[in-house]
């Protein structure tokens, strides 16, 4: 099961092993793992939007509470697909944080900035290789700091 405050756990150990990562000189790894510590924020921040009890099991028509009409499994799959991307936009308007995102990118410079930085990121970079520490430094400094605006909604 992975409760919001499960998922904001998770987010956290993934935060700290990047950052183990990236003092070891396991910066693509680092890269990499830090991108899922704020796209885990998200998902926590949609169970609580949406009163989702288990964000990675809530599709499972065993934990079901309501009956669901026959409908074809792509139907189905296609209902929950939504979910289970990795596309931080995406994330933020299932959060229902999309208004207040977009204010924030045009009164805050910083903030835009770091937006600038780990929008950037996607699950394709698992096959990465070469990223410098510069970079990956940085990286996960804008993912703090998103992470920590996104905690005053959770």
């Amino acid at each position: 099961m992975r409760t919001e405050a499960e998922i904001i756990d998770l987010s956290d150990k993934k935060f700290t092993v990047a950052e183990f990562l990236v003092a070891n000189g396991f910066y693509d790894d680092a890269y990499y793992l830090g991108g899922y510590a704020f796209e885990l924020r998200l998902k926590a921040k949609i169970c609580k939007t949406l009163v989702i009890p288990d964000f990675f099991d809530f599709d499972n028509s065993k934990s079901r509470k309501l009956p669901v009409a026959k409908t074809k499994r792509t139907d189905k799959d296609n209902l929950y697909k939504p979910f289970k991307v990795h596309d931080y936009e995406q994330l933020l308007i299932l959060s229902g944080l999309y208004t207040e995102f977009s204010e924030k990118i045009i009164t805050d410079l910083v903030f835009g900035a770091d937006w600038s930085v780990i929008s950037k990121w996607d699950e394709s970079l698992r096959y990465s290789i070469g990223t410098n520490e510069a970079d990956v430094k940085s990286f996960l400094q804008s993912i703090k700091n998103m992470i920590q605006w996104l905690q005053k909604y959770l």
